[in-house]
């Protein structure tokens, strides 16, 4: 029983994980977006 819990834990941060990553994917491309239209803005 407490193998299975440890398992579901386990899968718990693993997602945490990927769900954090595509986060700061997410905000890495907002990013580029505001420094893109900054640059097109200033040329």
């Amino acid at each position: 029983m407490a193998q299975g819990q440890y398992q579901a834990e386990g899968r718990g941060n693993q997602w945490f994980e990927v769900e954090g990553s595509v986060v700061g994917l997410l905000s890495l491309g907002h990013l580029f977006l505001l420094l893109g239209k900054r640059v097109t803005c200033v040329t």
